[in-house]
């Protein structure tokens, strides 16, 4: 024996209005969560994707040793220039002094007279 089938509009017709609105309401559910869903992976899909931010980059803080390595001069001169705020710089503590890579980009870019 076969099953019945029925078509969707005999099976609509044979629901209740309160059976219908229980549907839709489900249906309706279903798709916000789902439009959530995907706004959610778009995002964490283009996060992925994407290239790292510069800002986090700007905002590194470099010991002396590695500014004087980028400068390619000793260690001495580029405390000194530190010292001598040619270079602007963070105090960290006491003794700890560091530079934003922002800052000593900056300062390499002004002209000097």
């Amino acid at each position: 024996m076969k099953p019945a089938t029925r078509s969707l509009d005999q099976l609509l017709a044979s629901c209740s209005r309160q059976d219908l609105l229980q549907s839709l309401a489900f249906v309706q559910r279903r798709q916000a969560r789902d439009a959530l869903l995907l706004g959610l992976l778009q995002a964490r899909l283009t996060q992925l994707t994407s290239a790292p931010a510069a800002k986090n980059q700007d905002d590194e803080l470099l010991t002396a040793a590695e500014v004087a390595r980028k400068l390619k001069v000793g260690v001495a001169r580029a405390h000194e220039l530190i010292r001598t705020q040619v270079i602007p710089s963070v105090r960290l503590g006491v003794r700890q002094i560091r530079v934003r890579r922002r800052d000593l980009d900056q300062s390499l870019q002004q002209p000097r007279t």
